[in-house]
């Protein structure tokens, strides 16, 4: 079909109505920042909203990875913090190190846990976890903050991991 065809047949269709995305209805996914020490690097991954890990280790790589999750409707932190807590203890290989709420992501209402737990193919794994809410209206989007090392590593990086968690800031 040539563009006249097109035309001609798509002439008595009227679209009044043009939608956009970063409009109300469609916001853009959150824009986030972290900062990273000297001996960390910028990781890419398509999955990932940004991340960072140590530059040069063997084995499990500790790591920082921010994504983000859109869902329908307003959610408040608490249910949705509680919500990953109880799936992370459903886990046989799980021990808890604490949740609960707190303020990150630049001063926003978050919600925080730690705990370690066995990782096929990397053994015992200690991870940080703090995630904040954006409500968009129709919509909110969930955004993590994880940090993973290996646990027989979890003393020395636990707080690198948890200055960089905080380091999170959500853009605009």
């Amino acid at each position: 079909m040539n563009s006249n065809e097109q035309e001609q047949e798509g002439s008595d269709l009227k679209m009044t109505t043009i939608v956009r995305s970063g409009d109300a209805l469609f916001p853009e996914p959150p824009r986030v920042s972290i900062s990273l020490p000297d001996d960390w690097e910028p990781l890419v991954n398509p999955e990932v909203v940004v991340a960072g890990g140590v530059s040069e280790w063997t084995g499990f790589r500790p790591n920082v990875t921010v994504t983000t999750q859109r869902v329908a409707g307003a959610v408040a932190i608490e249910d949705i913090g509680r919500e990953v807590w109880e799936k992370f203890e459903q886990s046989d290989e799980f021990a808890g190190n604490g949740h609960g709420l707190l303020d990150a992501f630049g001063g926003r209402a978050s919600y925080g846990m730690e705990g370690g737990f066995q990782m096929p193919e990397a053994g015992p794994i200690y991870q940080v976890c703090v995630l904040t809410v954006i409500p968009h209206g129709e919509v909110s989007d969930i955004v993590y903050a994880v940090g993973s090392a290996d646990a027989a590593k979890a003393v020395e990086l636990v707080p690198v991991i948890r200055t960089v968690i905080e380091s999170a800031l959500i853009l605009d």
